[in-house]
């Protein structure tokens, strides 16, 4: 950026050491951004390791624990699912938003996370209620605007400004639970004194995936039932 060519490095009395070229640079960027996005999704331990390397059965050792995980929390989703079908005999068209619902809270959640983390590995103390204050102000705004998003929609393509509220309702609710949970998962992990990269996305995401098809099917038992 900017026609930089290099950076300078100095020692702590501003003497000149030497410099880093701009190719060093962007080679450093792109491999610490790949080896944080792999932390991030738990495939490979904290220890830095040369991940194309690894033999078959290691790479499926590594993966394979929060891949169950995820079928577990699936299942468990698919049997909450099951405990409300009354609600869904009554009012069908309610199964076609379940993975609406979960999916903003857990692109909403991974946009906090990701933040968050990154805020940790750049200062390494962050103020987590002021942050967390900060980024639940930005999520109630995201939610608002995707409520009345989809009670737009809804009014226009189903003629029903009930399925509106309940939908956008439970998105905002979801919203909401999902950024704090997005914090407060590294957070403790941190205080831990654990590598908050590692797990926490496949963690949070199962937990918001729970959480929000259970707000969901309660608003929709308060409105219908």
């Amino acid at each position: 950026n900017n026609n930089i060519k290099s950076v300078p490095i100095v020692d702590r009395k501003n003497n000149f050491l030497g410099i880093v070229s701009n190719d060093n640079i962007m080679h450093i960027l792109d491999s610490e951004t790949k080896e944080d996005l792999l932390l991030m999704t738990g495939i490979i331990p904290h220890e830095r390791i040369q991940h194309d390397k690894l033999p078959v059965f290691k790479s499926f050792i590594h993966r394979a624990p929060w891949i169950m995980i995820g079928l577990f929390g699936g299942l468990f989703g698919a049997g909450i699912i099951s405990s409300f079908e009354s609600i869904l005999e009554k009012e069908v068209i309610l199964a076609a938003f379940i993975p609406l619902v979960a999916y903003i809270a857990n692109a909403v959640g991974a946009q906090t996370q990701t933040l968050y983390i990154r805020e940790l590995a750049v200062s390494h103390k962050v103020p987590v209620v002021a942050y967390g204050v900060k980024q639940l102000a930005i999520s109630v705004l995201i939610g608002i605007v995707c409520w009345i998003s989809i009670m737009g929609i809804s009014m226009i393509l189903w003629s029903s400004q009930h399925l509106g509220i309940i939908v956008g309702f439970s998105v905002f609710c979801a919203i909401i639970m999902a950024n704090i949970f997005a914090i407060l998962i590294p957070y403790i992990l941190v205080r831990l004194r654990k590598d908050p990269a590692i797990g926490s996305g496949p963690f949070t995401t199962i937990i918001q995936d729970m959480l929000s098809i259970i707000i969901y099917f309660l608003i929709a038992s308060a409105f219908i039932l």
